[in-house]
């Protein structure tokens, strides 16, 4: 990939100052082969090395120019003594011209490298200005995040891109992916892997990671996670969850109101949002935008606390004396209608037959 080595180490990296840089480097044998040498040895056989690397999958950017980067102080060494020497050559003293030359060389040269990483300085710049204000929020928001006993570190589940990265290296908790307790999640470390390709996961941590998933189903792996919320709240640990309001409406699911209580601590949205030119570079990323951890939307966070749920039920009813359960009972009987106490009427219905008659 010598052809794509060479337009991002020159387009991307040293533009307009490359060919003057081999050039000088050439040309400065003449002067001090020693130093030439030296600056030879310096340039050449890293940039054979890294031509030949098989990193890169043809991703423009820094993610590949990474490797070069301390192959270029010999051409901008090489550059500059390069016009430095022609300036001096014929030119009499207090003349402008190299002085306007040399400047205008290195114009050209910053100015169009400026101009052309203007979208993915904005890019990069959005995405690290909302990765560190989530990190700030959380930090500010969280109970122990700076613990320096591992024993009594707060857990934290969010996502596995940038912001656990993130959280790792600026605080003390102990982190997990919200999807590692998932098929789909643990997946991701073996899928599509063509045991014949460079692969920069070592062989042996991918079949580790093989066997601990191997015959789990999603249910199977989230016990293995809840005994590890349920140890570390046993032990008086905090638990917090910080994810994107849309993934954490699946998050709570996991989880039974029975036996948890989901707190929300705060939420947030993100405060930068990207530029056109940074949505194009972020765009131009491809597949390789997925490991940058942002997003080319500002999202809405949401952080919460899991804590045991320990509110009592409903009390039990009383027990019942035996008289109170037969009043109880009496009470239950549907009322009835009570018979008329009134007498029946002594009215004779037929005229009574008289005893005797006068007449």
């Amino acid at each position: 990939k010598w052809d794509f080595m060479t337009g991002q180490v020159y387009n991307t990296g040293l533009f307009f100052v490359l060919p003057l840089g081999i050039a000088g480097m050439i040309l400065l044998y003449r002067k001090s082969a020693r130093v030439a040498l030296v600056m030879t040895l310096w340039f050449v056989p890293g940039l054979l090395l890294y031509t030949a690397y098989y990193w890169g999958m043809n991703t423009n950017g820094v993610g590949y120019l990474r490797f070069f980067l301390t192959l270029f102080p010999p051409m901008v060494f090489c550059m500059a003594w390069l016009l430095d020497d022609l300036s001096r050559r014929g030119v009499r003293h207090g003349a402008i011209a190299a002085p306007i030359a040399v400047g205008i060389v290195v114009a050209i040269a910053c100015g169009l490298d400026a101009y052309s990483a203007r979208g993915a300085m904005e890019r990069d710049f959005t995405i690290q200005a909302n990765l560190a204000d989530t990190g700030d929020r959380v930090m500010h928001s969280t109970v122990g995040a700076f613990e320096s006993d591992s024993k009594r570190s707060p857990l934290l589940f969010g996502e596995a891109r940038g912001f656990l990265n993130f959280m790792q290296y600026a605080t003390n908790f102990e982190c997990y992916s919200a999807d590692a307790f998932t098929q789909r999640g643990g997946a991701r470390m073996w899928r599509n892997i063509d045991p014949d390709a460079p692969n920069p996961l070592q062989k042996a941590r991918i079949d580790e990671m093989k066997k601990v998933y191997e015959g789990k189903s999603d249910a199977d792996l989230w016990r293995e996670g809840s005994k590890i919320i349920n140890q570390a709240l046993a032990d008086q640990r905090h638990v917090y969850a910080a994810l994107p309001t849309l993934f954490m409406m699946g998050f709570r699911n996991r989880f039974s109101p029975k036996d948890y209580k989901l707190d929300m601590i705060a939420h947030w949205n993100e405060p930068v949002t990207m530029s056109d030119e940074a949505r194009k570079a972020f765009t131009a990323l491809g597949p390789a935008a997925l490991f940058m951890g942002g997003r080319a939307t500002p999202q809405s966070w949401q952080l919460i606390e899991i804590t045991k749920n320990t509110s009592p039920g409903p009390p039990p009813a009383p027990a019942k004396s035996p008289l109170a359960r037969f009043a109880a009972k009496l009470g239950s009987k549907p009322s009835t209608a009570p018979k008329s106490t009134a007498q029946k009427s002594t009215a004779p219905t037929s005229k009574p037959k008289a005893l005797f008659e006068i007449k």
